[in-house]
């Protein structure tokens, strides 16, 4: 069941395009892919929601991602097209004011989608409406510090969709075809089960679903090397301290 969100704080956005759950209280979204540029967000899920101009720095906003409620990223283009040209933005006070981290460096294109598959490692697509021309990606190996234009193809593709199973592993498509990588983007090769790939979200390393001209199913449940060891029924648990105390990145 759905119920439509009235309770808007600021100017009523003219369109959606992306959405971030970043946990059971905040949730953030950037729209609109061809202006004008918003950023809304709810503190108290969704109960109540703020909405903010970002035309002083996007023309337009498709996608957004956060790793807290603090920090995050917002992409889109700037200008229209076909002048537009590929902008990432970044937040460190959830929202509240946003500096510039990547500017594209070829008109007509704009960032479509972003994903992050490890803290560190990120990717964002980038949509080339020329018709015409090579097309590229973002990548950041620093946590969306500092942001690398990639070759994805040296030919034109109506490029979309992304979305990475671990930092090694993932997809871009749009278009008729999607191209797969196994090498961080280094390389890529045609992966044709996906037809107009819009947007992948992996819930973990085993489960994923893919928009595109249908919705696609990813699993991964090989069985490996599972070995009764007993017979016997644990009669409780004990979760030990981690080691090392502090960690870093993960325990």
């Amino acid at each position: 069941n759905w119920t439509f969100v009235n309770n808007i704080n600021g100017p009523r956005p003219a369109g959606l395009c992306g959405m971030r759950v970043v946990n059971d209280s905040v949730v953030v979204i950037a729209g609109r892919v061809r202006a004008p540029a918003y950023f809304m967000k709810t503190t108290n899920s969704g109960l109540n929601w703020v909405s903010k101009d970002m035309s002083q720095y996007n023309y337009s906003l498709i996608d957004c991602y956060f790793f807290n409620p603090d920090s995050g990223f917002a992409i889109g283009g700037v200008d229209t097209t076909p002048v537009s040209k590929a902008q990432i933005l970044f937040t460190s006070d959830g929202g509240n004011n946003w500096v510039i981290k990547a500017t594209g460096s070829t008109t007509g294109e704009w960032c479509w989608k972003i994903n992050f598959p490890s803290r560190n490692i990120g990717y964002v697509s980038i949509q080339n409406n020329n018709d015409s021309g090579s097309v590229r990606f973002y990548k950041t190996i620093d946590g969306g510090m500092v942001w690398e234009e990639k070759l994805f193809l040296p030919t034109y593709f109506f490029e979309q969709g992304v979305g990475f199973l671990n930092p090694n592993t993932g997809w871009i498509g749009g278009d008729t075809n999607t191209y797969a990588t196994t090498d961080g983007g280094e390389s890529w090769y045609a992966d044709t089960y996906i037809r107009y790939l819009n947007k992948i979200r992996f819930i973990n390393d085993s489960i994923g679903f893919a928009g595109g001209d249908r919705v696609y199913k990813y699993s991964s449940d090989t069985t490996v090397g599972i070995i009764q060891i007993s017979t016997e029924i644990p009669s409780g648990f004990s979760l030990g301290q981690n080691y090392p105390n502090p960690f870093n990145p993960s325990t």
